[in-house]
């Protein structure tokens, strides 16, 4: 009995010793804190994910943020993966400042995510 004890002890301590993989990036862009990663970590080749973006500004509370609602009205985003590159369909989430693109990833490797335009008159 004290064996398999051990056994799951280790195995437990085994599992929580790799870490974690967050492919997410955040940027600042003007007073716009932007944050692009994956819906479903880590990525699935040939399954359906999502690209998510994040885009909030200071809120009111010196250290808090608020979500932009439109951000994409003048605003674009692309994937680029070798020499290739897709326009992104972003769709609105619920919470604000909170948007998405499905995607399914056919090769493995890094993508970059290029958003061009501006968002209430600062440039991207």
């Amino acid at each position: 009995m004290n064996y398999s004890l051990f056994v799951i002890i280790g195995l437990f301590v085994i599992g929580f010793s790799f870490p974690f993989t967050y492919a997410h990036v955040t940027i600042e862009v003007g007073p716009y804190e932007i944050e692009v990663g994956w819906l479903d970590e880590p990525p699935v080749l040939n399954n359906l994910n999502a690209i998510t973006i994040s885009i909030k500004e200071p809120g009111d509370v010196e250290g808090a943020y608020m979500g932009v609602s439109n951000a994409f009205r003048n605003l674009d985003a692309t994937v680029i993966s070798g020499g290739a590159s897709k326009v992104l369909d972003i769709n609105t989430d619920p919470r604000p400042g909170h948007y998405y693109a499905k995607i399914i990833p056919t090769k493995t490797g890094s993508l970059e995510v290029k958003l061009v335009g501006e968002i209430n008159g600062i440039q991207i």
